[in-house]
């Protein structure tokens, strides 16, 4: 399907307003050399755990009720509060040194973008 008129002026438009800019422009989208933080499944695993157990315990403590309840309570809160803070805090950050060297480098935003353009139009 192929562009109308409005639509060709407002692309070249767009082309001519980000040609000067280009680099400001893509690191918007992507700035490949910083690192990047994830978290790993183990701390998501710690964290569904705690919260399980927490909720458990918080559960226990109203079926108990009295002293020991309060204090059961107190725990399984805190139990809970510590999984919710877990993928907070156990952040792992990745950088391009863990790639391995026989691996090609991840080719930018407006490349992808250049080349899903072309093949659309080929």
């Amino acid at each position: 399907m192929g562009l109308s008129e409005y639509e060709r002026q407002v692309l070249a438009d767009l082309e001519r307003d980000l040609g000067g800019s280009a680099d400001a422009t893509e690191t918007l989208f992507v700035d490949s050399a910083r690192p990047q933080n994830i978290v790993t499944p183990r701390a998501w695993a710690l964290a569904v755990v705690l919260v399980l157990c927490g909720l458990v315990a918080l559960l226990a403590a109203v079926s108990i009720g009295h002293l020991y309840g309060v204090i059961l309570g107190v725990i399984g809160f805190t139990l809970a509060l510590a999984g919710v803070m877990v993928p907070f805090n156990a952040r792992v950050r990745l950088s391009g040194a863990r790639k391995s060297a026989n691996q090609a480098p991840k080719p930018d935003f407006w490349t992808r973008q250049e080349r899903v353009w072309d093949s659309h139009h080929q």
